[in-house]
């Protein structure tokens, strides 16, 4: 029987839904997982996965396993055809219910067919995470669209990785864009101050990172800030390299978004320090690395 879980929405998204079909695989390993991939259109950059991590495995569900879910039908028609088979145990959709984790994930019915759509970001990913980190690996070498350099060829020329090489770089990362368009709460002043000050009292000589999709915001905002940069022209589909700068940097200071959430976790430094807001999800600290402080 398939386990299929839907791809969607933005990069960080997708990685954390990617992420939880290889939990699923990990706790069942009898279970045929696959994937269904439905970024629309022009929502952020549609699917990005395949893209930017050219290692990743991906078995994506074929026509007739997605017909037996009424995915080619609409939603609304698949609603009617789970209580049509609700006494045949046939489909079984699991939508993610969130904060705590969805206790159903850990009492599935391998003789079952199952959807699961979600975000899935509140799961202990522990035991996977280096497999994850290998999947995960960006590939830099695709070309530039009508260009003749590589992204490679772009972050050398930026000479960002340079210096966040050199010292003792710490990422800050600001989300607005989308999610103040959308009234989504976000990061506030106070929340980056106070985080600045804890590095600041932790780490020798901080050279700061800012990454944004609103640099007139960012660089009003830390205006005042010794020893940083803001870094720039990392948009549309070149995007995904501010999430593999971020994860060059030794630290983190994260926005309550997937995206710095992803570039924190791939931080190989194994003395990093990432602060984080509260508002994030509460149940994170299961699978979070050491050197995490949530203000």
């Amino acid at each position: 029987m398939a386990f299929v879980v839907k791809i969607s929405s933005g990069l960080g998204n997708q990685m954390s839904q990617y992420a939880f079909g290889q939990l699923l695989q990990h706790l069942y390993p009898e279970a045929d997982v696959r994937y269904h991939i439905a970024c629309e259109g022009k929502i952020h950059n549609g699917y990005e996965l395949g893209r930017i991590f050219p290692d990743i495995q991906i078995q994506e569900a074929d026509a007739k396993e997605l017909r037996a879910f009424g995915i080619i039908v609409g939603w609304r028609r698949l609603s009617k055809i789970c209580r049509l088979f609700k006494q045949r145990t046939y489909i079984r959709q699991v939508y993610e219910t969130r904060y705590p984790v969805d206790e159903r994930v850990w009492k599935l019915d391998i003789k079952q067919n199952y959807y699961f759509q979600g975000t899935w970001h509140n799961y202990d990913y522990s035991e996977i995470l280096p497999r994850l980190r290998r999947m995960f690996k960006f590939d830099v070498s695709a070309p530039i669209e009508h260009s003749s350099s590589t992204l490679s060829d772009h972050i050398e020329s930026s000479s960002y990785s340079q210096k966040i090489e050199s010292t003792n770089s710490v990422a800050i990362h600001i989300r607005r864009g989308d999610f103040v368009k959308m009234g989504y709460a976000i990061c506030d002043d106070r929340y980056y101050k106070r985080a600045i000050d804890m590095i600041e009292s932790k780490v020798e000589n901080p050279f700061y990172f800012i990454f944004s999709d609103d640099t007139e915001y960012a660089g009003s905002l830390f205006s005042g800030l010794a020893n940083k940069e803001i870094v720039t022209g990392n948009t549309g589909e070149k995007s995904y390299l501010d999430m593999y700068l971020m994860s060059l940097c030794k630290h983190n200071i994260m926005a309550n978004s997937t995206f710095s959430y992803w570039a924190a976790l791939l931080n190989k430094n194994e003395d990093k320090i990432i602060i984080r807001p509260k508002m994030q999800t509460p149940d994170r600290e299961a699978w979070e690395a050491k050197g995490v402080i949530k203000i």
